[in-house]
């Protein structure tokens, strides 16, 4: 049959270009949103149609009432990229241009930065029953009060709570003398771990999944003909042995020198009524910068934000892992929090990730990086039993934390 596609949703429109999908909104241009293969599937929440003066920059036939790329272009595809790049470039500069702080809510000040909500740091940490105090001005300061302790650095994403790394997904602002937060952080990133919810009553944490990761025909990293799968395994065999000794059921995604695809092993914890899955890696990173070192711990990136090592691009969508957000992080930070307390282990802190083990997931899923096989010192520790076994008892230590914490007497 010749003729134009068809679309069964004309408010949907994919681009012949390889993970770009174009949508248009009624009464407004066509945006394209970047899908990047292995992403989750964009979120069901969408941008607004453009409005006043970047509107009227689009020409008029882009904003028709039909599907601009069944139409006919008098401006050809590159006068399309053109407009469309315009219309990004003045929708970017507008939301910085319009930050504009309003006060919302019982005395905290909001403010829309970069088109993300943000709260004035001050007055979250004073509605918490806190107190801010400079440690150097304008760039460090800190909060304490009510036993709790929480380290900030302006225009970074790094912060400590009680001397544990955590990396926010989006840097603090300072704009008019004030440090901004974004709402997405406080909710996701600081509050799981300062004040976590708990189960319902009678839902214990009895089964962990251990994934130790690779094998088989994946290899993972290698360093002076060490292989990461056969390590991953050790570990998760020594891991294995401590939990059980503390009570807990404990099941393993792999036993052997086996290949598993990625979506098959949550999906085995989920079949094995696990309650928790930890996934086991090692680092390695290239000889040139063989002086990195330390162990992460990463869980799933909220919807819409940027991963840690994304370096601020992207936002994928809500994926099945999302559902545990605050559980994914308060998992991490015990764990994390215990593996610092490692002699020599240097805190890279809890990090954001959509990994596909996380993204799958369907009970709270952390990914453990115990270190770093390229490094000339960490990864002969990480080749012998007594440092693994240091590892695996951090890392027990932190599962049997959050344990205590999420569930009721």
């Amino acid at each position: 049959m010749t003729g134009p596609k068809q679309f069964h949703n004309p408010e949907e429109i994919v681009s012949s270009s390889p993970g770009l999908r174009v949508t248009r909104y009624p009464g407004s241009c066509a945006l394209p949103f970047a899908t990047p293969t292995g992403l989750c599937p964009r979120s069901s929440s969408q941008p607004q149609p453009l409005r006043g003066d970047v509107g009227r920059l689009i020409p008029r036939v882009a904003r028709s009432s039909q599907p601009w790329a069944l139409r006919r272009n008098p401006f050809g595809i590159q006068g399309s990229i053109f407009w469309m790049r315009l219309a990004f470039a003045c929708v970017f500069i507008n939301s910085i241009a319009r930050a504009e702080a309003v006060p919302t809510g019982p005395g905290i000040k909001h403010a829309h930065i970069a088109g993300r909500e943000c709260v004035r740091l001050a007055d979250w940490g004073k509605a918490q029953g806190l107190e801010m105090r400079w440690i150097k001005r304008d760039e460090s300061f800190e909060f304490r009060g009510n036993g709790k302790r929480l380290s900030f650095t302006t225009n970074s994403r790094e912060i400590e709570i009680a001397g544990v790394r955590l990396w926010l997904l989006f840097p603090l602002v300072a704009q008019n003398g004030d440090i901004y937060i974004a709402q997405q952080d406080v909710q996701t990133t600081i509050q799981p771990v300062l004040t976590p919810s708990r189960n319902s009553r009678g839902a214990k944490i009895n089964t962990i999944c251990l994934d130790p990761g690779h094998g088989g025909k994946d290899p993972g990293e290698r360093a002076a003909g060490n292989v990461e799968k056969q390590y991953t395994l050790l570990l998760a065999e020594e891991l294995r042995g401590q939990l059980t000794r503390a009570g807990l059921k404990t099941v393993l995604t792999r036993t052997t020198d086996t290949f598993i695809e990625l979506p098959t092993r949550p999906e085995l914890a989920k079949r094995r009524g696990a309650d928790l899955f930890v996934s086991l890696h090692f680092n390695s990173i290239d000889t040139s910068r063989d002086s990195v070192k330390g162990a992460e711990v990463y869980c799933l990136t909220p919807s819409g934000a940027p991963s840690t090592n994304a370096q601020g691009e992207g936002g994928g969508g809500w994926c099945i892992g999302n559902r545990d957000n605050d559980r994914n992080m308060l998992l991490a930070y015990e764990i994390q929090k215990a593996l610092g307390q490692i002699q020599a282990v240097e805190d890279r802190g809890v990090r954001r990730a959509r990994f596909a083990v996380l993204r799958d997931a369907t009970m709270p899923a952390v990914l453990v990086e115990g270190g770093f096989m390229s490094h000339p010192i960490e990864g002969r520790k990480i080749l012998t039993p007594g440092y693994r076994r240091q590892l695996a008892r951090a890392i027990a230590e932190g599962v049997l934390s959050y344990k205590k914490i999420v569930e009721r007497g």
